[in-house]
């Protein structure tokens, strides 16, 4: 058995490509290698010789690993140095779970730091945005921290080391928690911390073996760490940080900080003054403008209500409450009594004026919020609900709701239904001009921030309040309660058109409903609201995706909400709708008011809601086939929105009949992907039939009349599907379906000479979709021999249109069987024979001919001339051969004529493509371009028909030996150029210097420079501007000129636009191909522009960048693996220390400044801020992490390499010191809760400036 795993796995690998996709191969290796060498452990050693090459190295990595886990010696390992800086996040976390899993072997091995490589790790993976790395490291955390925590009580000698790293682990949670860290550090910190204290948590486990095992780790911990003060995760200063995180904007942050808290975090942690600090902030939080402000107010009082509940008495409470604007909470028993009363108040002040209520802090939606945190979804005040409570809720929550929904009305419009956009707006315009709060920001042309503060207030209030509802009815306490739940929620869907509102009030009735149907009692209820929709077709509705989209939304929900057993909702409502569908009446579907929904396209929208859901497909298929037929009925109607409704189901029902698009990424490649022939013929029989006697019908249709067009567009459906059908293997075992095949490509063929060309198209994918793989050659000279026999125009295309896609076909299954088997390019494409290639290329330039002579000439078919040129093969490409470029004046002189022509501009297109392709034939074989064919170039490029000319600069992308001749031919050309030409050209040269630079920078092009300077689109053109910056980075000698445009891309590198700081990227890859020959003061800027892009939030940007300076810049500079590039934050790292030595030895701060420009002064005193401006927002550059790494350099110190050290500096609390110095303290709660980030780092800025002054 062993040896033929060898065997298996010796093959996959020999199969390999250069560039095969990891992804894939880390699930091959996940689920079929890792048991296998789990089983057979003997067989790593095999593999680990196997994978030798450099191939192998992304394998090399993951067998390591697995021999860390399994605990087997190989014969020899790579440097874990090198994996661990690897560019690939799987192979930098094998590497870590290799660490991991061997944790204890290291302090054997090294006794000074065994826990460095750890540490590295994690620092410099601290800030990774993917969730798998997220994940991965927190495995393999977890197992690190079983394993040392195993260790302490088993070796006495690991004590101090553990100690020590767990001081140090500390101090990095607390530097990931720092004040202008992003999200990526503070989400992965946070799920550590977590890991970390979960080995402290009792009764976690249910079985006795686990409880026995978590157990021992508390035990460890409490004799080992805490009393040498190791563990510091629970103490006063961790909990302070913890709570600041609680006021993140990001909701996962909050979450997460808040449960450690609530879990592992004693009440009386804080002192009397730290929690009425803390209850002050939980309520100034809850009553914000801003969401995420209210949504973390709400969570501290959770942790508030949890800490000190109010129904038990305390000596404390008085003293911390009685010293606050709400204070008179202490007249409650409890905070939701108190909370409850608060929105009553609020609500009333809303009533009155609703801008000034939110102005003044009085929101109602941010004590609802709270409400819901505590009362209910087991908050620590659930015992409260009681039914005299919730019937209060209740009352409330309607008399909001209605008030709520008549601000976003006007007094005269439908009370049934939502208003319209321009009503609300008119009424929102109202509520603002007629408020005491005067909005000096008001524009008629736009929002102000008073109307999107008012918007936002009003659908945040009715979201909670349809969340509040659903909970109240999931209590179920009474019938009467739940109805009202209900009509609280339908009443919203009915009214409000606000997306966000319907989606959440959608998602309140799909828990509710769900909590009904499994309660016999209520199971009902949900069904009553379901019979109404499908029984109401009054035309009280208006348009169904517009004003009614809750109307869809319900329905969805109430249906799909059914769990029960074979959903018996979902049942009734497909035999409702399709009972209510069958009589189609054309009189009857025309029949309906102008303006109102017609209930048929309701139906239809209801039904493909229904489609689209993949949770309850089981249940549909036996429908599939009536819906489908339904749609084709009223695909036939002459009212636009039924034919619309049932086009749209149409493409819902498509997938579920033939399966999903597997071939993403390939969109040229579409058909012939989905279920089997055989799958469909024996489900769908009746559909199968009506299918083939449509067909039938259609195809004994001829001429181009009304009527017969209106027939060939009806096969159109039905030709998408079987397009999409999957032929493999039914010819081997399926008669039916080999029977419906050769029936069915029978009618194809005669839509291929259909005169609409889409039926053509169609029907060649159709075609091409039911032709087996091993009989696509024989297919294809069958189709060939049609061609050649054939003057039909229509149908020559379409034979040639089926030649391209089994070709296609042939290419693509031929790659998928085989994926390192090289296809030939030219495969399956034609052979003329004798002259008729190159007597169809000459008609057409005789009627070309006649027509400039205006004798009478055939119009040829340009389309179908395209394709017949993009179908030959290389082997009868006449234009490599002939000076078809001599022709350009005749196309001159009708292009005026037949540029109304379809496909025209394609087929003079395609010569361009033709001839771009012979020249790089000629290139290829080292000729060089003679004047005779820069001279063709030049024409073509001057043509009046400048499709060919973009079209050869398109397919010829770069071409260096024409760098010189092409920026001359940019350099003359007028100011009335033709946009897309000038664009295209100035795309090609870019791209050309670009490659140059990599070849060569002994070129010279001064001349050129200044004349693009002088010349009059300079001024005016930026794009001009990007050829001339590029030309001098890539080949100037004139220092001066390369430090002016230098200095111009230090400026847009900080640009707020993300195509701007693209272009800066590129500028800086040309800049790095010559980076040893320039000056150092221009060096130093290309290092700051190159320090700046590689923490830009664009992934592209980071990549261009990391990729340049180490494939060009800095090989020799850093210690790389060989053929690999380095993690971009190892780069990033390492550059900046390179940076601040030589910017220190200038005495320059202006780095400083340049790199913390975004950080501004955020105080503002508007009257009524924007909801959605994060004022203290974070920054995807952490520019807090930078100013970090610049104070552990000490002018005044000699030993650089310590000093800035990030790892050391951490367990040292050199950071620590930092912050000290900037005003932040870790013992003082209100500084924590209460320091603005942008006070913070412009603080920190300027101790770092002071310092290196």
């Amino acid at each position: 058995m062993e040896e033929d795993v060898r065997e298996s796995y010796r093959i996959r690998y020999s199969s390999l490509g250069v560039g095969e996709d990891h992804n894939a191969l880390q699930s091959l290796f996940k689920y079929w290698l890792e048991p296998t060498i789990e089983m057979y452990r003997n067989i790593l050693p095999f593999l680990w010789e196997l994978c030798g090459d450099s191939q192998g190295y992304f394998f090399r990595s993951h067998l390591q690993r697995m021999a860390a886990k399994i605990h087997v010696e190989l014969p020899q390992t790579y440097e874990i140095d090198y994996y661990l800086s690897d560019k690939e996040e799987i192979i930098r976390l094998n590497a870590f779970g290799v660490l991991c899993y061997r944790a204890v072997e290291l302090i054997d091995i090294n006794k000074a730091d065994p826990f460095l490589l750890i540490k590295q790790f994690l620092w410099f993976n601290a800030n990774t945005a993917t969730i798998f790395m997220r994940e991965g490291i927190i495995k393999y955390f977890k197992i690190l921290c079983s394993n040392i925590l195993k260790a302490i009580s088993v070796r006495a000698d690991c004590v101090r080391s553990i100690s020590e790293f767990m001081e140090w682990l500390h101090e990095y949670f607390l530097d990931c928690f720092e004040v202008g860290s992003c999200y990526q550090r503070n989400i992965l910190a946070l799920n550590l911390y977590g890991t970390l204290l979960s080995f402290t948590r009792k009764n976690s486990h249910k079985s006795y073996s686990r409880h026995k095992e978590c157990l021992q780790y508390i035990t460890v911990v409490d004799k080992y760490l805490k009393t040498t003060d190791s563990w510091r995760f629970t103490n006063k200063e961790s909990l302070f940080l913890l709570l600041r995180l609680v006021l993140d904007s990001a909701l996962d942050v909050r979450q997460l900080a808040a449960s450690l808290i609530r879990e592992y975090f004693e009440k009386d942690t804080l002192s009397i003054i730290e929690k009425r600090i803390f209850y002050h902030c939980a309520w100034e939080h809850c009553n914000s403008s801003k969401f995420y402000k209210i949504e973390s107010g709400a969570t501290l009082v959770k942790i508030m209500a949890h800490w000190l509940p109010l129904n038990e008495v305390s000596k404390d409470t008085a003293a911390i409450f009685s010293d606050n604007e709400y204070n008179n909470i202490l007249a409650y028993s409890s905070y939701s009594e108190f909370l409850l009363n608060e929105a009553k108040c609020q609500l009333a002040q809303m009533k009155s004026d609703i801008l000034k209520a939110i102005v003044q802090n009085r929101p109602f939606y941010g004590v609802l919020t709270a409400l819901l945190a505590v009362a209910f979804r087991d908050g620590p005040e659930n015992w409260i609900l009681t039914p005299q409570f919730t019937e209060e809720i209740l009352n409330l929550l309607k008399d909001a709701v209605d008030f709520f929904l008549s601000t976003f009305s006007t007094k005269a419009s439908n009370t049934v239904y939502s208003s319209s956009f321009a009503e609300m707006g008119l009424a929102i315009d109202e509520k603002i001009k007629t408020s005491e709060i005067e909005d000096f920001d008001y524009d008629e042309l736009q929002l102000s921030p008073a109307h999107q503060v008012l918007i936002s207030c009003i659908w945040m209030s009715l979201k909670i309040s349809c969340e509040i509802a659903s909970e109240i009815g999931i209590l179920m306490q009474s019938s009467t309660q739940v109805k009202c739940s209900m009509d609280i929620i339908v009443t919203v869907l009915l009214k409000c058109r606000h997306k966000g509102v319907v989606e959440c009030a959608g998602v309140a009735i799909a828990n509710l409903s769900k909590c009904l149907y499994n309660k016999k009692e209520y199971s009902e209820l949900p069904k009553t609201y379901l019979t109404c929709l499908l029984e109401e077709d009054t035309g009280k509705s208006l348009h169904l995706t517009r004003r009614g989209a809750g109307l869809s939304i319900m329905f969805h929900r109430l249906v799909v909400s059914d769990n029960r057993r074979d959903r018996p909702t979902v049942h009734l409502a497909v035999q409702t709708l399709l009972r209510a569908l069958e009589n189609f009446s054309v009189a009857a579907v025309r029949n309906v008011e102008a303006g109102a929904d017609s209930p048929w396209a309701k139906r239809l929208y209801f039904l493909r809601a229904l489609v689209a859901n993949k949770e309850i497909h089981a249940q549909l298929v036996p429908y599939m086939e009536n819906i489908c037929l339904t749609c084709f009925e009223y695909m036939e109607s002459d009212v636009w929105t039924v034919r619309n409704a049932s086009l749209q189901l149409y493409g819902a029902v498509v997938p579920r009949l033939v399966g999903q698009c597997t071939r993403k990424g390939d969109e040229a490649f579409d058909f012939g992907d989905g279920y089997s022939v055989n799958h469909f013929v024996t489900h769908y029989p009746t559909l199968t039939s009506r299918m083939w006697a449509q067909l039938r019908d259609v195809s004994r249709i001829h001429g181009t009349s009304n009527a017969a067009l209106r027939s060939y567009s009806g096969v159109v459906h039905t030709l998408i599907v079987l397009s999409k059908l999957s032929i493999s293997g039914c010819d081997l075992v399926d008669y039916p379906a080999k029977i419906f095949t050769t029936k069915v490509k029978r009618l194809l063929l005669a839509f291929l000479g259909n005169p609409m060309i889409h039926v053509r198209q169609l029907a060649a994918k159709a075609y091409t979709a039911l032709t087996p793989f091993n009989s696509i050659d024989s297919e294809m000279d069958a189709i060939r021999k049609k061609i050649l026999s054939s003057r039909d125009v229509n149908m020559s295309h379409g034979c040639l249109l089926t030649c391209e896609y089994l070709r296609e076909k042939y290419i693509h299954d031929t790659r998928s069987i085989c994926p390192s088997n090289k296809v030939i390019e030219d495969y399956g494409k034609v052979c003329w024979t004798g002259n008729s290639g190159r007597s169809r290329y000459f008609d057409v330039l005789e009627a070309w001919n006649d027509m400039c002579k205006h004798r009478k000439a055939a119009q040829p078919c340009y389309i179908l001339e395209t394709l017949f040129l993009r179908e030959s093969h290389s082997c009868t490409r006449f234009t490599d051969r002939l000076p078809f470029h001599y022709n350009l004046p005749v196309i001159e002189r009708i292009v005026s004529s037949q540029k109304i022509q379809p496909g025209f501009f394609q087929f003079v297109g395609h010569w361009g493509q033709l001839h771009a392709a012979h020249l790089k034939s000629l290139i290829a074989s080292g000729l060089e371009l003679d004047d005779l064919e820069r001279e063709a170039i030049r024409n073509i490029l001057n043509s009046s028909c400048t499709e060919q000319s973009i079209e050869l600069l398109k397919s010829l992308s770069y071409c260096v030996p024409l760098l010189e001749f092409i920026l001359k031919y940019l350099t003359s050309m007028k100011s009335n150029y033709y946009q897309l030409l000038f664009d295209e050209t100035v795309t090609f040269t870019l791209r050309t210097i670009r490659h140059a630079s990599l070849e060569t920078n002994e070129l010279e092009f001064d001349e050129i420079i200044e004349e693009l300077n002088e010349g009059e689109m300079a001024v005016a053109n930026s794009n001009i501007v990007r050829v001339k910056n590029s030309l001098i980075l890539a080949f100037s000698k004139r220092e001066t000129l390369i430090n002016g445009v230098l200095s111009y891309v230090s400026d847009i590198c900080i640009d707020e636009k993300q195509s701007v700081r693209l272009t800066a990227a590129e500028y800086i890859e040309l800049a790095l191909h010559r980076f040893a020959q320039l000056e150092d003061n221009n060096k130093l800027t290309i290092m700051r522009c190159c320090l700046v892009l590689l923490k830009d939030e664009i992934a592209g940007i980071r990549e261009i960048v990391s990729t340049s300076l180490q494939t060009h810049a800095f090989r020799d500079y850093i210690n790389f693996s060989p053929h690999r590039l380095q993690h971009e934050e190892m780069i990033y790292q390492r550059f900046l220390l390179d940076v601040i030595r030589r910017h220190i030895a200038d005495n320059s701060v202006d780095f400083i400044r340049y790199f913390t420009h975004a950080v501004r002064d955020g105080d503002s005193n508007v009257t009524i801020e924007n909801p959605f401006h994060h004022n203290d927002s974070v920054f995807h550059k952490e520019e807090s992490k930078f100013l970090n790494t610049c104070f552990l350099h000490d002018p005044s110190g000699d030993n650089h390499e310590d000093s800035l050290d990030v790892v050391r500096a951490i367990q040292t609390r050199r950071f620590r010191k930092l912050r000290e110095k900037v005003g932040f303290s870790y013992d003082d709660l209100r500084v924590i809760l209460y320091l603005k980030e942008i006070d913070y780092m412009a603080r920190k800025r300027d101790v770092i400036i002071q310092q290196w002054k």
